[in-house]
């Protein structure tokens, strides 16, 4: 963490231009990864808003918004987990033998505090967006959106698992309860499944946006990476016709305008199996 403070400082006190300096903090989050350095990028991103903020540019204090939020949300699926370790038992039909109830406590509002600030930044982000709406920036952010959306989703599905009937766990394991799409039926109450359905929706609302902004822009290449973020979402939400169906459309994009540096992820979105989350 202090060589990130001491790179940051260099970089802010440099004599670079501000789109300068934005490039090299942009570059130095390009170096990091949410789940093992989420403290960096959310020092990084703080001070990449501030500069952009001082620079008059909006449109990039939304998109290092949204990168501080997707590196924030990732803590939560830890605290969830520790949280079922403590009130779940393996069989999960009776109560766990031993809880900490100061650890599930603090977890429990960690948890609610990244999901209120995940809402809150995504919200101050688009604000910022609306100043200066440019369509490729404005492509980004959604895209964002809708990987954070779908990282909620997959958490909330986490967190209230279990709100449903006990006796229905096993069947909700077999594959074929998965494809039809009836899991969540099984394991959530009416509550929880509400919620996370409209999760889902504002998820896929934000593709949606994002790919009519790349298409509007002719940026084939964010069009088509943006088809395989989609793709794994919908193989996320257990819909593999879906997902397939933006694999393919990525990959003819891909082909069609030769973007090679694409071709890696391409392959890799290939080995997925059918039903199955990747973020589990």
């Amino acid at each position: 963490m202090e060589k990130i403070k001491e790179e940051v400082k260099l970089i802010v006190s440099s004599s670079d231009t501000v789109e300068l300096k934005l490039d090299r903090l942009n570059n130095l989050l390009s170096t990091l990864k949410p789940l093992d350095h989420t403290k960096e990028m959310l020092f990084v991103c703080d001070a990449a808003i501030i500069c952009a903020n001082d620079a008059g540019k909006p449109h990039m204090v939304a998109q290092f918004c949204l990168i501080k939020v997707k590196a924030e949300i990732s803590q939560t699926s830890f605290y969830i987990k520790d949280i079922k370790d403590l009130t779940l038992p393996p069989g999960w039909f009776a109560p766990a033998l031993k809880v900490t109830k100061a650890r599930q406590a603090e977890c429990e509002k960690r948890v609610q505090e990244i999901w209120t600030n995940t809402q809150k930044y995504i919200d101050v982000g688009f604000a910022y967006l609306n100043k200066n709406p440019l369509i490729g920036a404005a492509g980004y952010c959604q895209t964002m959106a809708g990987e954070i959306y779908a990282s909620y989703y997959l958490q909330l599905k986490l967190y209230h698992f279990g709100s449903g009937r006990p006796w229905n766990s096993k069947l909700s394991n077999y594959r074929i309860i998965s494809f039809l799409g009836v899991d969540n039926f099984l394991l959530l109450d009416r509550k929880s499944r509400k919620k996370i359905t409209s999760v889902r929706k504002i998820s896929l609302k934000c593709f949606k946006e994002a790919k009519k902004y790349y298409t509007e822009i002719r940026a084939w290449r964010f069009l088509a990476d943006c088809y395989l973020s989609l793709g794994l979402e919908h193989h996320s939400f257990n819909s593999p016709i879906r997902s397939k169906i933006a694999f393919y459309r990525a990959e003819k994009l891909i082909k069609k305008y030769k973007i090679i540096d694409l071709e890696a992820r391409l392959e890799s979105m290939r080995k997925l199996p059918l039903i199955g989350s990747t973020k589990d």
